[in-house]
């Protein structure tokens, strides 16, 4: 996605069938979390959540700061020993512990 002239854009693209929430849970494969660690000096790269997304009507997209980025440190949180993260895309307070 073009971006400020020359410069694109590097969207990841997540995708739940489960209406938005205070959190909302994704996981990040390997090579996109290299990706998203490669580029979390500057702000090109960026998830693209969509929730509710076989419902139209509810359908919401979030353009959410990438999690390794400084925007994106205290939004995101890793809920496993895998790569699930949850984030609060309504606001901009890292998720709490609490489930």
């Amino acid at each position: 996605m073009a971006w400020r002239g020359n410069t694109s854009r590097l969207y990841e693209v997540k995708a739940l069938s489960e209406p938005g929430a205070e959190r909302v849970e994704f996981e990040l494969g390997q090579s996109e979390v290299e990706a998203a660690r490669r580029h979390a000096r500057g702000n090109r790269y960026r998830i693209l959540l969509i929730t509710s997304a076989l419902v139209p009507e509810e359908r919401r997209v979030f353009d959410l700061p990438n999690p390794f980025s400084t925007q994106g440190r205290d939004r995101f949180r890793m809920v496993s020993r895998g790569l699930r993260y949850q984030c609060s895309p309504l606001g901009n307070a890292r998720p709490s512990n609490s489930h």
